[in-house]
């Protein structure tokens, strides 16, 4: 799940590295902005998911501004999209742009639909524009974003609850090992007892106010990764593991987790 996230990571880092600044950076940074905020209100869906649709979102900004260079190839679409050498002005880029963002993070963030709206017209543009015509930036951008939509729909993230009931419900069955554990701090005079059932697995942790922790999305491992082939690509080098895990002696790790401890 990790090495998928940081991948996640890593495709949102490209996406604003394959996009020019004197091109369309101003745009890219409003739409970004626009982004975060509705990621702040979704947030309770937790990091793997907030990641991904990040991932997704500049991928569609990226593929519509790929219409425009003379050698950027979009993602999916490949060069399919590639404009004319005088259609690619910056009101063009910006455009493809925007309408690319919007469709994505309405089909993203559908609760906050009415948010996006006031956003899309606050840079003047028509969200009501469905166009499919690529002759037009909008055509451009509206064909990219859903290109990108349609390539991640069955993706393993469960985004559309048809893998399990609810948005990116877990549909693997996963159930702790571990029991919970009771709250407790150096302030507390009587702390419930110490059970750890399985101390190699994670174990849910009781809040002060009695609400007991859950795991976010521990179907995540299944999510098709955004640039590696799978999640599990690099499990096994052991460039990638850490010296103490990769000692022969098998319970070195654990006693100097222990000695630290």
């Amino acid at each position: 799940m990790l090495a998928n996230v940081r991948t996640m990571g890593l495709a949102l880092v490209a996406s604003f590295a394959l996009v020019p600044v004197q091109a369309t950076a101003s745009i890219v940074s409003e739409w970004n902005k626009v982004a975060l905020a509705e990621v702040r209100i979704a947030s309770r869906a937790g990091p793997p998911i907030m990641a991904r649709a990040l991932a997704i979102a500049h991928t569609c900004i990226y593929n519509a501004w790929a219409a425009y260079d003379v050698r950027a190839v979009g993602t999916v679409l490949a060069g399919s999209l590639r404009r004319p050498v005088e259609e690619r002005t910056e009101a063009n880029k910006a455009e493809a742009v925007s309408y690319a963002a919007y469709r994505c993070l309405v089909n993203l963030f559908p609760a906050g639909e009415a948010r996006l709206r006031v956003a899309m017209m606050g840079f003047g543009y028509d969200p009501s524009n469905t166009t499919t015509n690529t002759a037009t930036p909008a055509g451009v951008g509206n064909v990219a974003a859903q290109a990108v939509i349609d390539d991640r729909r069955y993706d393993g993230s469960n985004q559309y609850g048809d893998l399990a009931p609810g948005a990116y419900a877990d549909y693997t069955g996963y159930v702790p090992r571990n029991r919970p554990l009771g709250y407790c701090t150096p302030l507390v005079v009587t702390c419930p007892p110490l059970i750890v059932d399985d101390r190699f697995h994670w174990q849910p942790i009781i809040s002060v106010t009695g609400a007991t922790q859950k795991f976010i999305a521990p179907h995540w491992e299944k999510v098709t990764p955004f640039a590696l082939f799978s999640a599990s690509q690099f499990d096994g080098f052991a460039w990638l593991t850490p010296p103490d895990i990769q000692n022969p002696d098998p319970l070195r790790y654990e006693r100097n987790v222990n000695e630290l401890l």
